[in-house]
């Protein structure tokens, strides 16, 4: 920032306000999404609208994270129009995912699973062009995550398991022990609410025990929660 802000270099200025408003994401967000936003900025300058939407997607994912899913579904939406003609299926992927869980928080539940279906499309895509992608970060684990939530909040709990069962696994459990934690967790909490009592407390307790391992402590009240409520069931 400091070498580009004297200079007429746009493009890395904004590269330095991109990077600088990354830095702040996770513990100071409203610095951040100053930042992003400063970049998104000079990326409409720039015209390129690639850039411009990852800042949308930014600021976007900081509004989620804040509970402001009206405003955050809004930029996402700017985003998508933005990159209706690029072909970054993974950018495409993290926002229609995204804007699947404002919905969802918004109780639109079908529009919301309509967006989890048009991200599936993108990671089919993505798959295609390369075999190890879904070795970097377990998009497909991700989504069926996302889609059997709100196949839990319609009560649709055979479809919540059907879709948590194609992804539970070894693999997973040895790859991402906090992804099988919440398949795992969440398949518990989906049988139980579907009246399948039989591998409920064996599911929620080895999830709990995961979680618990690798200090996820949002994860562990979840799991604490549902085990009361198999339990109160069980009287």
């Amino acid at each position: 920032y400091d070498i580009t802000k004297n200079s007429s270099d746009t493009l890395n200025l904004a590269k330095a306000y991109y990077y600088i408003g990354d830095s702040y994401e996770q513990n100071h967000r409203d610095s951040a999404y100053y930042y992003y936003k400063k970049a998104e900025k000079l990326y409409q300058i720039l015209g390129n609208d690639e850039l411009r939407g990852k800042m949308l997607f930014n600021k976007g994912y900081i509004l989620f994270y804040e509970g402001n899913y009206v405003e955050s579904e809004i930029l996402l939406s700017n985003a998508l129009q933005l990159l209706k003609s690029e072909t970054n299926h993974e950018l495409k992927y993290t926002i229609l995912n995204l804007m699947g869980c404002n919905l969802e928080k918004l109780d639109d539940y079908d529009n919301s699973l309509n967006y989890f279906n048009l991200a599936e499309k993108e990671l089919d895509i993505l798959n295609e062009q390369d075999i190890f992608f879904n070795r970097k970060f377990n998009y497909n684990v991700v989504l069926s995550v996302n889609k059997s939530n709100v196949y839990d909040k319609k009560k649709q709990y055979l479809k919540s398991i059907y879709e948590l069962s194609s992804v539970v696994n070894q693999d997973l459990k040895q790859r991402w022990p906090r992804n099988y934690a919440i398949v795992s967790g969440n398949l518990g909490y989906s049988l139980m609410k579907s009246g399948n009592l039989k591998d409920v407390e064996a599911l929620l307790t080895e999830s709990l025990n995961l979680s618990f391992k690798n200090k996820n402590e949002d994860d562990a009240v979840n799991l604490l929660i549902n085990l009361g409520e198999y339990y109160l069931i069980q009287k």
